[in-house]
């Protein structure tokens, strides 16, 4: 297990530690990547994650740049499966928009915004938290890993007035994280004893494209793109954006989808 989710000895605050050197190195692999904003984004998303309520529920963090000349979306669920994407290596987050959205099985997804300023992916998550769900939050992250910190409800006031004290040592995040026994390591360094392990989670790569999926995609096109693409090319072939894999469609497959386009 990567991860830990733990709680400090009066109830004040949650703490989250994570090693994602696993996650990020395929990631890295497969998107050709070498951007430390993406494996920064690809931990938060996979933190968030294990905050989800119902094993179903799934959330994205989708980075944008100002121009909307580039992004980088991670998504997650409560299982700790995390997929993503970044457009180019060489994307600027000093300006542009934060999006997260989440799907908690309701009518509507929850969709909530912030403006990037810092072109820090820590500062604008906790920006996030506090603005959006109004739950303050510290969050440190590295390429490889990091911790997100909140305040429970009702938290004794010298007890946080302590902890900010404390969480100066999450700016060498990066440091402190080691392959072997990184996550523990996080939380031994900068909490000393203070905090009691509740749970043990595995974050992890996991994309959950199949050809199904990419059948409904082509039917979303509709009927008179879909039957343009039977007659002038006969065939079909979508790739994941997300792990790569490729799906090809025949044109009597094709021909089939359109009958449920």
């Amino acid at each position: 297990m990567n991860t830990k989710i733990g709680i400090d000895k009066t109830g004040s605050y949650r703490v989250y530690a994570a090693v994602t050197t696993d996650l990020v190195a395929a990631a890295e692999s497969i998107h050709q990547s070498s951007n430390p904003a993406f494996g920064m984004v690809l931990a938060a998303a996979g933190i968030m994650g294990l905050m989800l309520k119902g094993q179903r529920d799934k959330l994205s963090l989708i980075f944008k740049t100002a121009d909307g000349s580039g992004e980088i979306v991670a998504t997650a669920d409560a299982s700790g499966a995390v997929k993503g994407y970044i457009s180019r290596d060489d994307i600027n987050l000093k300006a542009g928009v934060l999006t997260v959205i989440k799907d908690l099985g309701l009518k509507e997804p929850y969709i909530g915004k912030i403006e990037l300023e810092t072109g820090d992916i820590s500062k604008d998550l906790a920006k996030y938290f506090a603005v959006s769900e109004q739950q303050p939050s510290a969050v440190a992250l590295a390429p490889n890993g990091g911790m997100i910190v909140q305040v429970l409800p009702g938290a004794d006031e010298d007890v946080i007035t302590k902890l900010e004290d404390t969480l100066f040592m999450m700016d060498n995040i990066a440091l402190i994280i080691d392959d072997a026994n990184g996550e523990n390591k996080i939380i031994e360094t900068v909490f000393k004893d203070d905090i009691n392990v509740l749970d043990e989670r595995e974050i992890k790569w996991q994309c959950d494209c199949n050809k199904e999926r990419m059948a409904a995609a082509l039917a979303s096109i509709g009927k008179k793109d879909l039957t343009m693409l039977i007659e002038e090319d006969g065939k079909a072939e979508l790739t994941c954006q997300f792990c790569k894999n490729s799906y090809n469609f025949s044109k009597e497959e094709l021909m089939e989808i359109l009958q449920y386009a």
